[in-house]
């Protein structure tokens, strides 16, 4: 495992932590990877691609190479910003340079969505089609943008494909982590405050269980007097609740509760 990342300068906030992946029914690998430490302020998913178990070991070592560089510029004073992104270009480096070197590698990469928090700032870093939420009161706002061909589609103000669902290029990237030697990723800050849940999903989870169920399914534990839920039993019941759909792809989901000061 990598070294804890090192965030002393800036007291993390309360939280509370828990994540979940699974292997799809079609793969013979789960290609996801996942990384939580509330003690760090971390959070990390990421969705793997490549043949075989290429798209599981682009994950990993880009999750690896992140946490270990984040880690190692934790003693400076750079901002957690330059950081960020500092550790991006290094995973990105380290999958790109690894799928030209590894028989059968080519062309392997991964999505990649990190957030991380402390008191006084929190920032989220992402590429691909992994998403980051956050659940403010009643409201499910998705952070993250997909960088998907469809999504950038209906960017450019293209009508809108009548079946897009169903293309067989609905879910293709425009942008990954390792597929090129620079990758720019959507790096912002965040607004984070207590009684906060963030969601870091994997799309083979956001298929599974779309924004409206989503949102319903939240909702509905707030509505059942679940105010402030156990973070590791709702993560559970979420995932359960897309695992009854029968997902093919692999499911992964991270929760990120933030409570009070500490």
């Amino acid at each position: 495992m990598p070294p804890e990342p090192d965030l002393r300068g800036c007291s993390v906030l309360s939280l509370k932590s828990y994540g979940l992946t699974a292997k799809g029914s079609r793969n013979s690998f789960n290609q996801d990877f996942v990384y939580v430490d509330a003690a760090s302020g971390l959070f990390i998913v990421a969705d793997g691609m490549g043949g075989y178990s290429e798209g599981s070991w682009a994950s990993e070592l880009a999750i690896e190479t992140f946490v270990t560089s984040f880690a190692a510029n934790g003693a400076t004073s750079q901002p957690v910003v330059s950081r960020l992104r500092e550790a991006f270009a290094v995973a990105n480096l380290a999958v790109w340079n690894a799928g030209h070197v590894r028989p059968g590698g080519r062309g392997m990469g991964t999505t990649f969505s990190a957030l991380v928090v402390s008191d006084t700032e929190a920032h989220l870093i992402h590429v691909g089609d992994t998403r980051i939420y956050r659940l403010r009161g009643a409201t499910l706002q998705q952070l993250t943008t997909d960088h998907t061909i469809v999504a950038e589609w209906l960017w450019s103000g293209s009508e809108t494909p009548p079946d897009r669902a169903h293309l067989p290029f609905s879910h293709m990237l425009s942008r990954s982590l390792g597929t090129q030697d620079f990758v720019a990723p959507q790096l912002e800050p965040v607004d984070a405050a207590p009684g906060d849940l963030f969601l870091l999903a994997s799309d083979g989870f956001t298929q599974a269980l779309p924004d409206e169920s989503l949102a319903a399914l939240l909702l509905g534990e707030a509505a059942g007097g679940v105010s402030s839920p156990d973070v590791s039993s709702l993560c559970q019941r979420m995932f359960a609740a897309a695992a009854a759909t029968l997902p093919q792809d692999d499911m992964t989901l991270a929760l990120v509760e933030v409570a009070e000061f500490v």
